[in-house]
């Protein structure tokens, strides 16, 4: 079944059509391995996270892999990370993009990777494409639920895992710091957890130099992995957030002091 256009009025049935997507784990492997080999990111762990890590996989455990989010080279490095941090799961991870990424000439591209798109309301305000159709705002609130019930159903439905930015927009300020953490990592978990629980959280920062810079360079970028944060059906959405935003920062600064 062809997935349906890529516009925010259909956001019913872009996600009924991607929950239920296959990715091919022979192509995502290949993928994974391409851009692992040529931007060759130097991973490093905190005390006992590739211990949770194993043991998030032997477990099958549902899990949420979260990174900043710096620029376009984001995209790239994302596999890079997947390749080198977790190769097994190839096939079984699902990206969020931009919805932006599916008006570009990369659409085929994420349509192929069976990533996901957000259609974040600053973008309808600002993007010339959509600006003029104020209308389409509207939509923003009930597409934001439909994905989060698409992100629900694809780890409880399918043992997919999901990959997300949870900063939600570019982090132009110092590289060891994060815009605001947005809840949607932690409403999915938490509901997932409620469900078939527990899930892990796994914060992955990313640095690309110590300096601020117009232009991130992807090659040889500075990952550090966190320990896994497990969340319980007990805990709250708040709690998580807060969670999230705590180790992720953590990751974040230790990634840019070890590049």
């Amino acid at each position: 079944m062809k997935i349906p256009e890529i516009k925010i009025e259909n956001h019913q049935k872009i996600y009924e059509h991607l929950r239920d997507y296959k990715q091919n784990p022979k192509f995502m492997r290949r993928w994974y391995a391409f851009h692992g080999n040529l931007l060759n990111p130097r991973v490093r762990y905190a005390k006992g996270a590739r211990k949770d890590l194993d043991l998030i996989r032997d477990k099958d455990y549902h899990h949420i892999y979260v990174t900043n989010h710096r620029g376009d080279s984001d995209g790239y490095i994302l596999s890079a990370i997947l390749h080198k941090v977790a190769p097994t799961d190839a096939g079984r991870v699902r990206l969020l993009t931009h919805s932006m990424g599916f008006e570009s000439v990369f659409a085929r591209l994420c349509r192929n990777l069976g990533t996901i798109p957000v259609f974040l309301k600053i973008y309808y305000t600002t993007s010339k494409r959509h600006k003029n159709h104020p209308e389409r705002l509207a939509f923003v609130p009930e597409a934001a639920e439909s994905m989060i019930d698409c992100l629900v159903a694809v780890m409880t439905e399918h043992r997919q895992k999901i990959f997300i930015l949870p900063e939600g927009a570019f982090n132009l300020g110092a590289p060891d710091t994060l815009l605001p953490i947005r809840k949607g990592t932690a409403v999915v978990a938490h509901r997932v957890a409620r469900i078939d629980g527990p899930v892990a959280i796994t914060p992955i920062g990313i640095a690309y130099g110590k300096k601020k810079r117009r232009f991130d360079i992807p090659f040889n970028a500075s990952l550090y992995v966190e320990r896994p944060i497990f969340v319980e059906s007990g805990m709250t959405v708040d709690e998580i957030t807060e969670q999230v935003d705590a180790t992720l920062l953590s990751s974040v600064k230790e990634a840019v002091k070890r590049y």
